[in-house]
């Protein structure tokens, strides 16, 4: 996890709030745009894109006259996620589940303490709080995150419990002691329920995908709006849920992974 506070390069950093920038916009933007949004001389903005598109980390569309995203950043999220190599094999079963519920499907993985979705399927509706685009969540307040985290190496669990944990709504855990009692009983159950604790009016649930080791590799989950989350709802897509991790486990067993990827 990155520190707060941490003192900047000011070239590296202003390179990186302009990558973020790009790739938070739906539709690319001019030189001046980006150059405004930042507030950053325009002079400045190009050379940063310069430099950035000599690497691929943007490319310039001389139509629109606009920078988009660059290839090298997909080579880099590659290597970031190796994962991204098995989630051809998995999609069906995630896509089969979304269907099959009208629930927002995920699997996702925990990188320094941060849950990450490789991939998503949508069910009957989209729900923009379960849409993470590629953000990292904080994993004490997902049930993706609470799965992994009940499964992960001790150092692992414990630097995400002294890191702080945040109240992002008002039903947040924010009690390390709480966590951890609770993480206990989502390894036990094998199934991890959030109700509001992300996102208000959002709820999940989440299910370990385990490798040969037996290990969390990545967790699935689904998302739905809590008012449509009554006890019946819960019981029904719990079993769902379970029964697309045990196929999603199987297939990566099958594919040989041999152990989980812990970072």
């Amino acid at each position: 996890m990155a520190s707060e506070g941490a003192p900047a390069i000011q070239s590296v950093d202003r390179a990186g709030r302009l990558l973020l920038l790009i790739g938070s916009e739906p539709e690319p933007l001019s030189v001046t745009a980006l150059a405004g949004r930042l507030g950053l001389a325009k002079s400045t903005v190009s050379r940063l894109l310069s430099s950035l598109a000599h690497h691929e980390l943007v490319t310039y569309d001389p139509v629109a006259r606009c920078y988009r995203l660059g290839p090298a950043l997909l080579r880099l999220r590659e290597a970031a996620f190796p994962e991204l190599e098995l989630v051809p094999v998995l999609r069906p079963v995630l896509q089969r589940l979304a269907e099959r519920t009208g629930a927002t499907v995920a699997l996702a993985v925990l990188r320094g303490g941060l849950v990450h979705a490789l991939e998503q399927a949508h069910g009957s509706r989209v729900l923009a709080g379960a849409d993470v685009g590629g953000r990292g969540l904080p994993a004490h307040a997902s049930a993706s995150g609470k799965v992994l985290l009940a499964s992960a190496p001790d150092g692992v669990r414990e630097a995400v419990l002294a890191g702080g944990l945040p109240a992002l709504t008002a039903r947040s855990v924010t009690d390390p002691e709480v966590l951890r009692d609770e993480l206990v009983r989502v390894a036990r159950a094998g199934l991890a329920v959030e109700r509001d604790e992300l996102e208000e009016g959002l709820s999940s649930l989440a299910a370990p995908v385990r490798d040969l080791d037996d290990s969390a590799w990545a967790a699935v989950s689904a998302s739905v709006p809590s008012h449509r989350l009554d006890p019946a709802r819960e019981a029904a897509l719990g079993a769902e849920l379970s029964a697309a991790a045990d196929l999603l486990s199987g297939q990566l067993r099958e594919a040989r992974i041999p152990r989980s990827l812990w970072a």
